[in-house]
């Protein structure tokens, strides 16, 4: 006895389990380069002498003697603190002056050096009987303060932060810029 040929199709278990076609339908999405033209040749025409024309290229940048690698860095602090360095910042830039967030911040954490014992102390704590229980006061809400340091700077600002903060370098910046600024702190 023969068996009876399936009135149904034979499956195509490929598509089945093939990966997805993600890009399918976004062929006329595709953003075309415009084409690269060579760039123009100096000096005489390479045809008329005979030579390979040469091509323009950029100069090479003069080195500074001894680069410093930047490396961006964000600490968190109050509003208020930031809207007064970055008020201070355009200050001294409307006047013409170069200024950086960095420069500014480095500034205050330099300013409060001889001091920083005192403000980074903790305020103590009465105890009552067998343990002492400390309530952390509501702090104001943080924001980013991003700026760009070299790297012995930020070596600098974190064996501070290590000596002073526990580690925080958010908290050295904060104590410092409040410092600074004490109409603007919490």
């Amino acid at each position: 006895m023969s068996v009876p040929e399936s009135v149904m199709p034979t499956a195509d278990l490929a598509m089945a389990f093939a990966p997805p076609d993600r890009t399918a339908g976004l062929h006329g999405l595709r953003r075309h380069r415009p084409d690269v033209t060579p760039a123009p040749k100096v000096g005489v025409d390479a045809k008329e002498s005979g030579e390979r024309a040469t091509t323009s290229r950029p100069a090479p940048r003069p080195s500074a003697a001894v680069e410093t690698p930047q490396r961006s860095v964000t600490v968190y602090v109050p509003i208020e603190l930031r809207a007064a360095v970055i008020e201070e910042r355009d200050q001294i830039k409307a006047a013409g002056d170069p200024a950086t967030t960095a420069g500014i911040v480095l500034k205050a954490v330099e300013a409060v050096l001889p001091a920083l014992d005192e403000l980074t102390a903790p305020a103590p704590t009465p105890g009552s009987g067998l343990f002492t229980h400390r309530d952390k006061a509501a702090r104001a809400p943080a924001v980013q303060l991003g700026m760009r340091l070299a790297s012995a700077d930020l070596f600098t600002l974190d064996r501070l932060a290590e000596q002073h903060c526990d580690g925080n370098r958010s908290q050295l910046v904060e104590h410092a810029l409040g410092h600074r600024y004490p109409s603007r702190r919490i």
